[in-house]
């Protein structure tokens, strides 16, 4: 089936979303397992009470990384506009991703633009396609034109438009792979990720990964309306670095995604996250390095809003299933909100 040009666009702009930070697609809780043994139950404490400690000494962090992304031929070609495969084994860069994120529950992300290499020129690579900031239950998404550069023809799949979830649960999102090992390090149990000790299980204490042997931790997360998979997720944990995660891994039933982390000995705060990958066998591959870091420094407050330009069209949900409201509304040059049709939202952000 071809999409519309409307509808290519829009699925364009949720695969951007996506691996930035998903919004709110919580796991559901799964049936009730047997306690664990008394060994089990130590080791297990001692895992997420060294997790709580390094959250509580890193109060606040701002990471700038750099991703190379290797596509094997075949693979589908998401920097394209229409539906089509890679014609070749395709590299893609992006420069100066940014992450803050303070306490437990305040995230902000900024996506740089995607470089097709070596077809794309490296130019104004700081450029920011995506804003993405989460406080509390409430995200927000202000997506600017061209997130691809490919070589081709400048395409601007959509306008500037955002988009807000204000959900009422409390289950935590899903997060992209940009973020998630900065979080399995500092803000394991945060909601962003909720790692909690009553749903995970000691798998093995001797298991071998990465040429190593760490303490390996499991779940399982249920699937929901929203993510409709079940997973498991698992953890392999250093316990010579105070059972820093050093792999992990996300299997559904047709795929398995794997991260390996690398770290860095900083002098106050102990170890950091310096570079890490992230990959399907067979398929894509992505590398991340940490071009900088700050921990516990003072973030200004207006990283964690996120006030829409004047002019821009914004689409803002709350609830959920039967309960989710709708509304649509323009940015005004004084901040205020005139109230638009769905219809007029489509038109102004060209997504359907």
């Amino acid at each position: 089936m071809l999409f519309p040009r409307a509808q290519r666009r829009a699925l364009v702009a949720f695969v951007i979303l996506f691996l930035a930070v998903a919004p709110h697609f919580g796991p559901r809780a799964h049936a009730a397992e047997p306690p664990p043994a008394s060994h089990e139950a130590a080791v297990l404490d001692r895992i997420f009470a060294n997790w709580k400690a390094r959250h509580d000494r890193v109060r606040s962090l701002h990471f700038t990384i750099d991703n190379r992304a290797f596509y094997k031929k075949g693979a589908s070609d998401f920097s394209s506009e229409d539906p089509r495969r890679l014609d070749r084994d395709q590299l893609f860069r992006q420069f100066g991703v940014q992450i803050w994120i303070e306490g437990g529950d305040r995230m902000c992300i900024v996506n740089t633009p995607t470089f097709k290499v070596p077809q794309a020129k490296l130019t104004d690579t700081h450029r920011v396609v995506l804003r993405t900031v989460t406080v509390g239950q409430t995200t927000w998404n202000y997506l600017a034109p061209r997130p691809f550069e490919t070589g081709g023809a400048p395409r601007d799949w959509c306008a500037p438009h955002g988009t807000v979830w204000r959900s009422t649960g409390v289950d935590p999102p899903l997060v992209g792979p940009v973020v998630r090992p900065l979080l399995l390090t500092f803000r394991p149990q945060s909601p962003f990720i909720s790692w909690r000790k009553e749903e995970a299980r000691l798998v093995d204490e001797n298991s071998l990964v990465d040429g190593g042997r760490y303490i390996k931790v499991q779940r399982v997360v249920e699937s929901t309306r929203a993510v409709p998979f079940r997973r498991t997720e698992a953890c392999w944990v250093s316990p010579a670095r105070n059972d820093d995660v050093v792999h992990w891994r996300i299997q559904t039933d047709d795929r398995t995604i794997d991260g390996s982390v690398k770290y860095t000995r900083d002098k106050t705060c102990g170890w950091v996250p310096s570079e890490w990958t992230v990959g399907t066998r067979g398929a894509e591959f992505s590398e991340y390095k940490v071009v900088k870091y700050e921990l516990n420094e003072p973030i200004d407050p207006s990283v964690f809003s996120q006030p829409f330009p004047a002019g821009t069209p914004v689409e803002d949900r709350s609830g959920s299933g039967r309960a989710l409201k709708i509304r649509y509304y323009v940015v005004q040059p004084d901040g205020s909100e005139r109230a638009i049709t769905h219809q007029n939202f489509s038109r102004l952000a060209k997504v359907p």
